[in-house]
């Protein structure tokens, strides 16, 4: 499977500013870290070239023709990792200087250096995405409700502050009681100009905004048998979330 253009144009662009990398590789079922930096990218020829890795563990080998590695590098406020193998040795040259380095392949797409499913981007902070949410606590089947109006569901308001195909991060304001485990019916749009979107998530973490008390809500899609329409819905979301990182990277 041959990588995308957006994906050959993160690399290309690492290779550009010839970014820093890390590479991990097993060594009689041990794993061995290396520090490196990424010189060229060569998509006609399926390679890339990277300055010759140097050992962060003792006793490391040199790496070698053949071997499988798994390469980390961050751009921006991404982390990405890839898996590739080394094809070569070669000398570059660069600024009249010349020095030992590998060739590797390019790999057939980049997965997120979090190890997450889905990749994650943050909210543009001048496009607020507002959520409305009901709240059944966990183990409940009944929703929490008004106290001021009879019969009449409580509605809570947040703003989603960063988005991916498999949740969204929120924080709210006072008021709002949640705990790991509670289910939330949640309402938002990607954009204004979008409809909305109605899915059923489950509160998975809750962690501050660096340096005060406010919470941040971690918050995931439940299953298909409960969202019918996950599917169709996560494309929309992952459309999104390749348009906003095309954004952060290269505007």
């Amino acid at each position: 499977m041959a990588i995308s253009e957006f994906h050959l144009d993160v690399l290309r662009t690492a290779c550009e500013i010839n970014q820093n990398i890390t590479i991990m590789v097993y060594q009689k079922d041990e794993p061995i870290v290396y520090r490196s930096r990424l010189l060229r990218l060569d998509p006609a020829a399926k390679e890339m070239i990277i300055d010759e890795p140097s050992p962060d563990t003792l006793g490391a080998l040199p790496l070698s023709k053949g071997e499988a590695i798994e390469v980390f590098f961050e751009i921006k406020t991404f982390r990405y990792l890839f898996h590739s193998r080394i094809t070569d040795h070669t000398m570059f040259q660069f600024q009249n200087k010349a020095f030992y380095a590998l060739k590797i392949q390019i790999p057939a797409a980049l997965g997120d250096g979090e190890r997450r499913e889905y990749f994650r981007v943050e909210v543009a902070r001048n496009a607020m995405m507002p959520v409305h949410f009901n709240i059944y606590k966990h183990g409940s089947r009944q929703p929490v409700m008004s106290a001021l109006m009879e019969d009449t569901l409580e509605e809570f308001e947040g703003e989603i502050i960063d988005i991916s195909g498999g949740g969204f991060s929120m924080r709210c304001g006072p008021g709002v009681d949640l705990e790991k485990g509670d289910t939330i019916g949640a309402r938002f749009r990607l954009r204004s100009d979008l409809p909305e979107i109605e899915l059923w998530c489950e509160v998975r973490n809750v962690r501050r905004v660096p340096g005060t008390e406010v919470p941040l809500w971690g918050i995931g899609y439940l299953r298909e048998e409960l969202n019918p329409f996950i599917r169709a819905i996560r494309s929309k979301i992952l459309r999104f979330v390749l348009e906003r990182q095309r954004e952060i990277l290269f505007k």
